[in-house]
């Protein structure tokens, strides 16, 4: 019994950590461009050049880099998986950050990126990347 107890705890130990590994790559994504354009319109830092199409997104062990914005490349913080990958019942993976001024996710599976900060029906902004393909 006592070696049952000790590899059950090994292999749970063993399964900790987060494994980003799978989804770590370049994705090229569609910038959503009425979103930026309220950014823009809101004076952000964290917008597109007006005209901007598509974006370049890192993701690298649960960080989002994103190229091309206004103020130089985004890097956003660590965020944490919320959700297990595509299971029967029709859940799907989510990466996500959020500290309650600002927050950050990430879905693979739908391809879609997103940046709020604040509330973006006040001041705050929405940023969103669609259509997100690994290269």
């Amino acid at each position: 019994m006592k070696r049952i107890l000790i590899a059950c705890a090994a292999l749970t130990l063993i399964g900790c950590g987060d494994n980003y590994s799978e989804y770590n790559g370049i994705y090229t994504c569609k910038v959503g461009r009425l979103m930026n354009y309220v950014a823009v319109d809101r004076g952000s830092e964290y917008s597109f050049p007006l005209g901007t199409v598509k974006a370049r997104m890192i993701f690298n062990n649960g960080v989002m880099i994103i190229n091309g914005m206004k103020s130089g490349d985004y890097v956003g913080h660590e965020m944490a998986l919320t959700a297990l990958p595509v299971a029967q019942d029709g859940r799907k993976l989510m990466f996500k950050y959020d500290d309650g001024e600002l927050s950050e996710d990430f879905s693979p599976h739908d391809g879609i990126a997103t940046i709020t900060i604040g509330n973006p029906r006040n001041d705050g902004i929405m940023l969103r990347l669609i259509n997100c393909k690994k290269e």
